[in-house]
């Protein structure tokens, strides 16, 4: 039995799940109220960051 939390993504709104042993599963056990994204957004948010990174 997987054991998740159902969390909404404060970038696209789309709700997702966080499986236990992930990381943001963690996270999310330690501060509920935080922001999360899903990992496609997470993906986009990395590579912007790393993109600005190089341009300076």
């Amino acid at each position: 039995m997987l054991i998740y939390y159902e969390v909404e993504c404060f970038c696209c709104k789309k709700t997702f799940r966080l499986y236990e042993g992930s990381i943001g599963y963690k996270n999310f056990k330690e501060n509920r109220k935080g922001n999360y994204s899903c990992e496609s957004c997470n993906h986009s948010i990395r590579l912007e960051a790393i993109f600005n990174l190089l341009r300076k």
